[in-house]
C-alpha cells in the first residue's frame, strides 16, 4: 500500500523531509528482510527434504554418490541457518515494519491534527520529537539486537 506523500508547509520542510525519508527507508528494509528470511526459509525446507530423498538413493558408481551429495545439501543447509541467524532477517523484518507503520501513524495524526497535535502550541516540533523518539526507539533496539548475549560470568565481571 502507497503512502501519499506529504506537501511540506514552509514552516516544515525539513521535518517532512526526514519523515518521508525515514517511511522509505524503513519499508524497505523491512521488505527486503521479509523476502531474504522467507526465500532462505523455503529453501531450507526444501533442501531438508531432498537430502532425505537422496541419500536413499542406491547409486554405483557415481562421482559424489547419494551420500556426497547429501552431505553437500546439509552443508549448504547450515550456511543458510547461519546467515539466517547472523543477519537476523525475521526480527529486521518485524521491527523495521513496526517503525515504518509508526512514522506512517505520526504522518496521519499531524495531517489530521488529531491525536497529540490537535492542541499542541507547535505541531511542527512536537511531529519532529515523535519521528525522532520512534527512530531512536528503533536504533536502540537495533542496538540490543546486534550485540552478542552477555553470559553470567560477564554480568558479574
Amino acid at each position: 500500500m502507497s503512502v501519499p506523500a506529504v506537501q511540506p508547509t514552509e514552516s516544515n520542510p525539513a521535518v517532512f523531509a526526514r519523515l518521508e525519508d525515514q517511511i522509505t527507508w524503513y519499508s524497505t528494509r523491512a521488505a527486503r528482510n521479509q523476502r531474504n528470511y522467507r526465500y532462505t526459509s523455503v529453501a531450507q525446507i526444501a533442501i531438508s527434504a531432498i537430502i532425505m530423498i537422496v541419500a536413499s538413493i542406491p547409486a554405483p558408481g557415481a562421482f559424489l554418490g547419494p551420500v556426497g551429495v547429501a552431505a553437500l545439501l546439509a552443508a549448504v543447509l547450515a550456511v543458510m541457518k547461519g546467515m539466517e541467524t547472523a543477519f537476523q532477517w525475521q526480527s529486521n523484518w518485524v521491527n523495521y515494519r513496526a517503525a515504518a507503520e509508526s512514522l506512517k501513524h505520526e504522518k496521519y495524526l499531524y495531517l489530521a491534527k488529531g491525536g497529540p497535535y490537535a492542541d499542541a502550541p507547535n505541531p511542527d516540533r512536537l511531529l519532529a520529537e515523535r519521528v525522532e523518539d520512534i527512530i531512536m526507539h528503533e536504533n536502540g533496539g537495533w542496538t540490543t539486537r546486534s550485540q552478542p548475549p552477555v553470559t553470567d560470568g560477564e554480568k558479574k565481571a
